[in-house]
């Protein structure tokens, strides 16, 4: 982390994910570049719902 202050040590660390931080990640990316190349499906389902629901 980074903070405005004097460095009280000169140790630095590195602070590893946890599993559910990677999960959410990894899950973003995925769906983020299925809707980025594949639209149309997510597309037609809202088109559908919006008939639907009129």
């Amino acid at each position: 982390m980074m903070w405005l202050g004097d460095e009280e040590s000169g140790d630095t660390s590195v602070i590893n994910p946890s599993l559910l931080t990677t999960t959410a990640i990894v899950t973003g990316l995925v769906v983020t570049l299925g809707l980025g190349v594949m639209p149309s499906p997510l597309l037609d389902l809202a088109q559908s719902t919006a008939t639907f629901l009129r």
